[in-house]
Formats: structure tokens, sequence, C-alpha cells
């Protein structure tokens, strides 16, 4: 797909790592490298992540933990050591 020899491949049976991002969103409307307004532009969620060819973001989402969780986590742990 990247027309590169320096890497893998997706095949059947093969394990993979790899993250995927939209830049459909109106944040990338006047960009004309991707690739470098993904780099050099304010963060960006991922929408897909694989990691040993298993799914660890699905549609922008963790697929293996509550968010709402881990938020309510970090709001407690943050307010421990604000002043």
């Amino acid at each position: 797909m990247l027309g590169r020899d320096d890497i893998g491949s997706l095949e059947p049976k093969k394990r993979a790592d790899f993250a995927v991002w939209r830049t459909d969103g109106l944040e990338f409307g006047g960009a004309r490298d991707l690739v470098a307004e993904l780099v050099f532009a304010g963060p960006q969620r991922v929408d897909r992540l694989v990691v040993g060819g298993e799914d660890v973001v699905r549609g922008g989402s963790l697929v293996r933990a509550d968010e709402a969780e881990i938020a309510r986590e970090h709001r407690r742990q943050a307010a421990r050591v604000a002043p």
C-alpha cells in the first residue's frame, strides 16, 4: 500500500502493528501534506490501532478498556496533586 520495501507487509496469518488516522475532517482542510499535518499539528485521535494483529482502538474508541472509567480515575488522581 505504501510502496515501500523497507517495512513489513499486511498479509493473512501475519501479526501487524499499524495506526490509521482520519484525514477528511476540517482540521485537514488546507493541508497539502497530510503526513506533515499529522506530525506537526495538534494531536489527533487515532481512528484505528492494531498491535500484534489485534485491535486496540476501533472507531476512535478503546476496544478493551472503559474510557469513561479511565477519565474518572485520571480526574481523581489529578485532584490529589492539584493545588
